[in-house]
């Protein structure tokens, strides 16, 4: 759904073609807008609202919630070569997804606000721009083969271990391999959410005789709880990959060479200093 995508830049997980985690960051607020152009054209009262709302989060999120990316950081560089169980990086991710779950929370009524002030072509003008969006994402993967996705994972995967590492050894890249080989691919189950989350924004956004209340209701449901949407097939193998994702970090410590140490070790300051850099950043 986009607003994981909308949300997402508050995460610091874009870097707009180059640009600096900062630069982003501190300029959320027209960044942010241009994106939900591709959208909606908004007024310029709801473009000032838009905007307002989101400087308003980025301040929350800068003084409540990077401290605490930051104690995180610390933490998994302090105790990350010496972890003995995969358990540990499965409870890391679980303390990610729930900084991820809080900034959502923290999010939803400045867009359920906003969503409030769509006249209905707008609404519609959303709701078609997000629809072929999705088709396109359809289409792309019709023309894909199972061979051509799991190569495109591979490739994914290692580039990331890669940023973190650095220069893999070919036993850390066949570990690797085997761990994507032994994931059951899930785009199809993911498209089928996306489409399933959709459906559920359509028929809300398109109901003409729904009162304020209920609208607000449901669009908080369905911004705050999109598991709903996804089938029991894909949570199922969504947590089984979290699960084989953390056996495979665990497996991948144990084989750094000291070279890969030490650039995982730079990893982590960088990032620390990013997330400094940001709370320490006015504008």
């Amino acid at each position: 759904m986009t607003y994981r995508k909308f949300l997402i830049i508050w995460l610091c997980l874009l870097s707009l073609g180059g640009c600096s985690t900062t630069f982003v960051y501190n300029n959320l607020p027209w960044l942010s807008h241009y994106w939900l152009n591709d959208y909606v054209d908004l007024n310029k009262q709801q473009t000032q609202q838009f905007k307002n709302e989101i400087e308003k989060l980025r301040t929350w999120h800068r003084t409540e919630e990077l401290p605490k990316y930051q104690q995180q950081l610390a933490l998994i560089k302090q105790t990350v070569l010496t972890t003995s169980e995969p358990s540990q990086f499965l409870m890391w991710r679980q303390q990610t997804e729930a900084f991820w779950q809080t900034l959502v929370e923290q999010a939803k009524d400045p867009l359920v606000e906003l969503a409030l002030t769509l006249s209905f072509e707008q609404k519609q003008q959303f709701i078609e721009n997000l629809t072929n969006k999705i088709n396109q994402q359809v289409k792309v993967l019709d023309k894909k083969s199972d061979a051509d996705l799991i190569e495109e994972r591979v490739e994914r995967v290692t580039d990331n271990f890669n940023d973190w590492l650095g220069k893999l050894t070919s036993e850390q890249k066949s570990l690797i391999k085997q761990n994507v080989l032994a994931t059951q691919l899930k785009q199809n189950l993911w498209l089928d959410y996306k489409q399933q989350r959709l459906a559920a924004l359509t028929k809300l956004f398109l109901q003409p005789t729904i009162n304020e209340t209920q609208f607000r209701l449901r669009l908080t449901d369905i911004i705050i709880n999109p598991d709903q949407f996804k089938s029991e097939q894909l949570l199922a193998l969504s947590a089984r990959d979290k699960q084989q994702n953390a056996a495979l970090q665990h497996t991948l410590i144990s084989t750094l060479t000291k070279k890969q140490q030490q650039h995982l070790m730079k990893e982590f300051d960088k990032w620390y200093k990013d997330i400094e850099s940001i709370a320490n950043e006015q504008g």
